[in-house]
């Protein structure tokens, strides 16, 4: 029998987590992520590289024997073997291949941190400096200690299709009109591929370490827009029946509100301003045209940025109502984040719950 590699183990040490597994199951969000811009292969294929360095047998021995955090580097192994891969392939110095190469190695070296500086203050080379064979990472042992399985997938990678996405992504921002400097789009596009993987790999930990919570995740498969769309019209239609208010007011609001719906039916993406006096229904009537405009588009969600949280509260609970109408959808439409949610009327389980997440995130 093979030597079994884990990724970690549980912070009772009753359990551990296989490395193939986590491997998969991060290249496998992280896939899904990078989808929504066309990248789903940088996705694949980031997950799967981030954390070879954990296939280094002192890797597994700090984990076994509860070492020091940090004392055995992992990052770094991923970046080293797949920036010297493209390297090798790449004799032409083809400047695609060079960008790919970057990016793919700078998201993996920085994902237990933010994204690195490329160069530091002074002018030296910051990223050269992460993706060169150092001292005390052993990279040959790591590479072969790979689960066949991994390693099968990664002997897959194209690196000329994967190119080929990236340029597609470089040549839409060269065509942008505006007066941002398109350097700042490429450092955007890094750091969102960094996002997707983050994402994944905490996500992944989370789950292994608070396995009764997991099946609480809705993996992306959030209720549709259509359902949504279709509460809010019956709740809207038994609001007019039961509104108290004289005919004139409930006309323009009524107006107001159909013109939301057919803005957010027929519009294209874009910034828009809605100007309506107090009392005149903008909470429903902007809530219309975001769900219309969301479906329309196929858009991942709607987010309420708005000031003071008494408002913010106001409108969470009133969409609240509308739309989480039973046990089924509860807790699962509508999700609010703001700094008077903290520990108030809150159980001692669900603090504890959102420390460990807290301390799950900080320790990736």
């Amino acid at each position: 029998m093979s030597e079994e590699f884990y990724a970690r183990y549980s912070q009772d040490g009753k359990r551990k987590q296989f490395l193939k597994e986590h491997l998969k199951v991060v290249s496998c969000i992280a896939m899904n992520n990078a989808e929504k811009i066309g990248l789903a292969d940088f996705g694949k294929y980031l997950g799967l590289l981030h954390d070879l360095g954990k296939y280094q047998n002192a890797f597994q021995k700090y984990l076994a024997n509860g070492g020091k955090r940090g004392s055995v580097h992992h990052a770094p192994v991923g970046a080293i073997h797949i920036f010297e891969k493209i390297k090798e392939l790449n004799i032409k110095k083809d400047r695609n291949l060079t960008f790919l190469a970057e990016v793919l190695a700078l998201c993996i070296t920085s994902h237990h941190t933010n994204l690195i500086d490329m160069l530091d203050i002074s002018g030296s080379n910051k990223f050269e400096k992460r993706i060169t064979k150092q001292d005390d990472i052993n990279l040959k042992e790591a590479i072969d200690n790979v689960d066949l399985e991994i390693k099968t997938e990664l002997k897959n990678i194209d690196f000329k299709i994967l190119s080929k996405e990236l340029k597609t992504i470089i040549d839409k921002i060269s065509q942008e009109q505006k007066t941002i400097p398109k350097h700042f789009y490429l450092g955007m596009l890094a750091k969102y591929l960094l996002s997707c993987l983050i994402d994944a790999d905490h996500t992944d930990s989370a789950n292994f370490e608070l396995q009764a919570k997991a099946d609480l995740r809705q993996d992306n498969q959030y209720i549709s827009w259509e359902m949504i769309s279709k509460q809010l019209e019956k709740s809207l239609q038994e609001l007019n029946v039961n509104n108290k208010s004289a005919d004139n007011v409930k006309n323009v609001r009524k107006q107001i509100s159909d013109n939301c719906l057919n803005a957010g039916r027929t519009f294209a993406k874009g910034c828009y301003k809605l100007e309506v006096p107090t009392g005149g229904g903008k909470t429903l009537a902007s809530f219309r045209f975001a769900v219309e405009m969301a479906k329309q588009h196929k858009a991942d969600r709607i987010i309420y940025a708005i000031p003071y949280t008494t408002i913010i509260e106001q409108n969470a609970e009133t969409i609240r109502k509308i739309v989480e109408i039973d046990e089924t959808y509860k807790g699962k439409i509508v999700l609010e984040h703001h700094s008077n949610l903290s520990h108030k009327n809150k159980t001692e389980e669900e603090i504890d719950l959102n420390e460990m997440y807290l301390k799950i995130g900080m320790l990736q």
